[in-house]
């Protein structure tokens, strides 16, 4: 049975994102970035994603320092290893690479933590712009430069306004589509 994807676009102050929406949970965002031709992002919500525009909106301002909407993403247990320890970097916090590998046991494994990060489909949500090179400058393995640098210092700016939270989380609450006003 093929699953229903539509698509909602937010601006927001690293460009235009796209959301990739599947039967509720979102499945994938891309932050500025060209769509590769051919693929399946669906067809343009015809209702507003108030729910998920309203998290962006509160993460950039700094009200808010983690997500709580329903995601679902696919990958190996060593990408799902990789991405559940960059979740426990706090807000605003960095780990290099090299750490992360550490973390998991293995610091030779820096450079497979770095394509594992490049993989997730949720950008923002999902952290990967607290995890830097070694020179502790944010390096290209997720988003683009630019949206990786934004994305640190947004929150290295806002780390002592909000409250305290134990990362970026991907919660419970289902996504629900609401006519535009």
């Amino acid at each position: 049975m093929k699953r229903m994807r539509t698509h909602y676009l937010i601006d927001s102050p690293v460009g235009c994102l796209t959301c990739v929406v599947s039967d509720g949970a979102l499945v994938r965002v891309w932050a500025g970035e060209t769509i590769p031709g051919g693929t399946d992002i669906g067809v343009e919500a015809p209702l507003r994603w108030y729910e998920l525009e309203a998290q962006f909106a509160d993460y950039f301002s700094g009200d808010s320092r983690h997500f709580n909407i329903t995601t679902h993403i696919a990958g190996t247990p060593f990408q799902r290893c990789v991405w559940s320890e960059v979740q426990s970097i706090g807000y605003g916090e960095q780990r290099t690479f090299r750490q992360v590998a550490e973390a998991l046991g293995d610091p030779y494994k820096a450079r497979a933590v770095g394509q594992a990060i490049a993989t997730h489909p949720l950008p923002i949500i999902f952290p990967g712009h607290r995890v830097v090179a070694s020179g502790r400058k944010p390096d290209a393995f997720t988003e683009t430069m630019r949206i990786k640098n934004y994305l640190a210092e947004m929150e290295a700016g806002h780390s002592g306004a909000a409250s305290p939270s134990s990362g970026s989380a991907a919660g419970t609450g289902t996504l629900q589509p609401r006519e535009s006003a």
